[in-house]
């Protein structure tokens, strides 16, 4: 993530993200940190300080993170993920240190920045070049440590580690391995905007406000990097688990009316229906209720993007549309008005593809969102 990575002829991805999001960004990363040294040596704080309400952090540690051995490094965390739990470490002067879990330095930081009006993100570690028979080895306990200070935190949370892996083994071990040219933790220039890329990708499939930030060459990222359909926990015994994740995890969680309405209304998106109303069991109205969070948040996306002053929602999850997994009532769909601005940004942005079974036109994000062109509306699939 930082720059200059670890030496001659690395980099690291926070150098590349800039040139995929509309907004700027600036690398904070220091090399060779953890959560613990990142605390201790006071930058957290001076990060608290620089940022105005608003902002958005990332925030990823992780391959720094680990035991240092019997003598204390500066680096390594207690073991485990309470909040509370605590070590006792001696460093190279024989003086004895009480150090912290990684969550509770992640969550210290995270609750600093929100006093400050900062929107945290935490994102899981990257993969260094490990392989076992040609994927990806499991990934590290700082993983799941990521996603309990997300949660504890109420912030979002990225599994970079996931998309990574994904666009690697895509990619294949023979190809990866030019990424590494000193050792197996720090890219290239070459792998740092393959890992950058990996973060967008993660991005725009989350529900973050980030992501309505993400540009058209962020857009374009390779659909290879499509959510990853697993979710990582740790079990009772402290090993790594890979278990399937519900669809509607993949998609945000199910927003009531209201809820939907609170983040739409705001950001200049309307709705219309021909009965004037919001009841979900009459087809004659347009419904939120039960509209997935990254349906709402790519609605929001792609009037941004596409720079139009208003939109209008014409369906939501009411009554009367095709059934199937990602559909209306499902909370996948809206239709949205055609306009100008609108029609001519879905347009010039996404691939052509072939036409739905019934003969309409339709178009594909990298991302995989499907935009089907009813004739009065754009019928949208969030996926």
């Amino acid at each position: 993530m930082a720059k200059g990575g670890g030496g001659s002829g690395t980099d690291g991805w926070g150098q590349y993200l800039g040139q995929y999001l509309s907004v700027t960004v600036v690398n904070k990363a220091i090399a060779g940190r953890s959560a613990r040294s990142y605390t201790d040596e006071g930058r957290f704080t001076t990060l608290v300080d620089t940022v105005s309400s608003g902002d958005y952090v990332v925030i990823e540690f992780g391959h720094n993170d680990g035991s240092s051995g019997t003598v204390d490094n500066g680096r390594q965390d207690a073991y485990g993920d309470d909040y509370d739990t605590t070590a006792t470490v001696t460093n190279s002067t024989g003086a004895s240190i009480v150090i912290h879990t990684f969550p509770y330095y992640i969550q210290n930081a995270v609750t600093a920045l929100q006093a400050k009006g900062a929107i945290p993100i935490i994102s899981a570690q990257t993969p260094s070049n490990d392989w076992d028979d040609g994927v990806i080895t499991d990934p590290p306990r700082f993983v799941a440590y990521a996603n309990t200070a997300a949660t504890r935190t109420g912030v979002k949370y990225i599994n970079h580690y996931a998309y990574v892996a994904q666009a690697y083994e895509a990619l294949g071990e023979t190809v990866v391995d030019d990424y590494y040219p000193l050792d197996h933790t720090h890219t290239s220039v070459e792998g740092a905007n393959v890992v950058a890329e990996a973060f967008v990708r993660g991005l725009i499939c989350s529900s973050s406000g980030l992501a309505a930030y993400v540009n058209s060459a962020g857009q374009a990222v390779p659909n290879v990097l499509s959510y990853p359909e697993f979710t990582i926990v740790i079990d009772n015994y402290n090993r790594t688990l890979i278990v399937p994740s519900p669809m509607q995890a993949r998609s945000g969680t199910h927003l009531t009316q209201a809820q939907a309405e609170a983040l739409l209304i705001p950001a200049g998106i309307t709705a219309y229906s021909s009965g004037g109303c919001t009841d979900k069991t009459r087809s004659t109205c347009t419904s939120y209720d039960g509209i997935l969070s990254g349906t709402v948040n790519g609605v929001i996306t792609l009037k941004k993007a596409s720079g139009s002053s208003s939109l209008v929602i014409t369906g939501g999850t009411e009554t009367g549309h095709a059934s199937g997994t990602y559909s209306h009532a499902n909370g996948y769909k809206v239709d949205v008005r055609h306009a100008t601005v609108v029609d001519n940004y879905i347009k010039s942005t996404f691939t052509r593809i072939a036409d739905r079974g019934d003969g309409y036109p339709q178009r594909k994000a990298a991302s995989g969102n499907i935009y089907c062109d009813e004739g009065t509306h754009w019928d949208i699939t969030y996926y």
